[in-house]
């Protein structure tokens, strides 16, 4: 029996929980701008790429991607939750925050013929 707990108690010394995670900043992190977000799927994972709009001519944007983040879905569902909880609690102290417009071109007679939109959402598991 003696020995029963004393094994026991060297198991329960060994499980240790995380009770918190101290947040470590690199010194070379990089820290990028972004006015666009496109969100891809597969089976693995979930794919953000950041960018940039710039006008490059009369009637031509084009997106200058500036960061991906990757993570599996489980990281992204709580980075999403986290998110709508930092969004939420923003518009509380600064009121609603507004809608995006979709990016509008000039016709194909006022300019040359531009490209489509970039998808917001593309879902690569199709």
């Amino acid at each position: 029996m003696p020995d029963e707990r004393k094994e026991s108690g060297l198991i329960e010394q060994k499980v240790q929980r995380v009770q918190r995670v101290a947040n470590v900043v690199n010194p070379n992190r990089a820290t990028v701008y972004a006015n666009s977000a496109v969100v891809t799927t597969n089976q693995w994972d979930i794919q953000v790429y950041f960018g940039c709009l710039q006008e490059t001519g009369p009637g031509k944007v084009e997106v200058v991607d500036q960061a991906a983040v990757i993570m599996n879905p489980e990281h992204a569902l709580a980075f999403s939750r986290a998110l709508q909880q930092v969004l939420q609690a923003y518009e509380r102290a600064s009121g609603k925050i507004r809608e995006i417009k979709p990016l509008e071109l000039p016709t194909a007679s006022a300019a040359p013929a531009a490209q489509p939109a970039r998808p917001a959402v593309r879902d690569e598991r199709k």
